[in-house]
């Protein structure tokens, strides 16, 4: 006589589940999780969605050890300062708060490898090396940012008045304008390569943007910092005085043909020619009004990733029960 599936059901609630397809055999979800302890698990944890968390019980558990030793023995010390470890809900939210500003660097280091090889493809299937000055260019452009985060470091660290802090804020702002500098390259292009014109064009912007990304990190981190010590509008106002200096050095660079470690090895030659700019001004009109352009393009540019950064996303209203959808045309 076959069992009806009640009867079934009260005696195997497990074989029902089994029959239904949602049987639950994982260990039941802890309940602290969401609150980030986990008192059953590792004793670090970080929030990550179902389907890739490390710590879920499908993942084998010599994957789960590698990913903590990675997390809390790499990632973490040089991303959260020795003194501020804790501070914002444990290791679980200082890692959620460090590795959300780092994103942006993953993806700039991504896009930096992507522009390496395309140069590399370049050389190989055209046996041309000109292009390799884009990745020299691109190095330097990544200097400011290492430098911003150094700052910010020593900052932290309550080093703001050693000779150490000035010393790596000086040395940012003498290679802040080699991350807006290669816009500049543009002038490289001419219709000799007329075949390969709009590929050379395409890459040289992927390495212009790349390269003022890179500067608009740095130079967010360096308004956070002023902003923090002197208020808000000195932190704007120290963005106007960056941008004016980035395109006198860029002009510096591009036309008087100046590097950034000629201030240490070649300064008296260097002060001769921006001596000569300063004793004569109106003699030398198109360097002034070029300057003039790229400080302003570099403001409004900065000022529109800004906004764009602060953006909120958008709040949508519940619509009432008795509301029905809009049908489909």
């Amino acid at each position: 006589m076959k069992k009806s599936l009640t009867e079934m059901k009260l005696e195997h609630p497990d074989a029902s589940r089994d029959a239904g397809g949602s049987a639950h055999s994982l260990p039941e979800r802890n309940l602290h999780e969401d609150s980030g302890r986990n008192e059953d698990g590792p004793p670090f944890s970080v929030s990550f969605p179902s389907s890739f968390r490390p710590e879920s019980p499908w993942t084998p558990t010599w994957f789960r050890d590698l990913w903590h030793k990675v997390l809390i023995g790499l990632i973490l010390p040089p991303l959260v300062p020795r003194g501020e470890r804790g501070k914002s809900g444990g290791v679980r939210g200082d890692v959620q708060m460090k590795l959300a500003a780092f994103a942006p660097v993953l993806a700039l280091l991504l896009v930096s490898a992507i522009g390496v090889g395309l140069v590399g493809l370049r050389v190989v299937l055209t046996r041309h090396w000109q292009q390799l000055y884009l990745v020299w260019n691109l190095f330097l452009a990544w200097l400011p940012l290492a430098l911003a985060w150094r700052v910010q470091m020593l900052e932290r660290r309550g080093a703001a008045h050693d000779w150490k802090f000035w010393t790596t804020a000086s040395a940012w702002l003498l290679f802040f304008p080699n991350a807006p500098y290669i816009f500049t390259d543009l002038v490289h292009l001419t219709s000799r390569w007329q075949s390969r014109y709009w590929a050379d064009l395409t890459l040289i912007l992927l390495f212009a943007m790349t390269g003022f990304l890179l500067g608009f990190l740095s130079l967010y981190l360096m308004q956070s910092l002023v902003a923090r010590r002197y208020g808000w509008r000195m932190g704007w106002l120290f963005v106007a005085v960056v941008a004016g200096l980035s395109s006198f050095g860029i002009y510096l660079g591009r036309f008087l043909r100046w590097n950034t470690w000629d201030v240490l090895l070649n300064p008296i030659d260097l002060l001769r020619d921006v001596g000569g700019m300063a004793a004569h001004p109106l003699a030398h009109g198109g360097p002034v009004r070029f300057q003039l352009l790229f400080a302003l393009f570099l403001f409004l540019a900065y000022l529109m990733l800004y906004a764009l950064t602060h953006l909120r996303p958008p709040q949508f209203a519940a619509l009432p029960a008795s509301v029905e959808p809009l049908p489909y045309s």
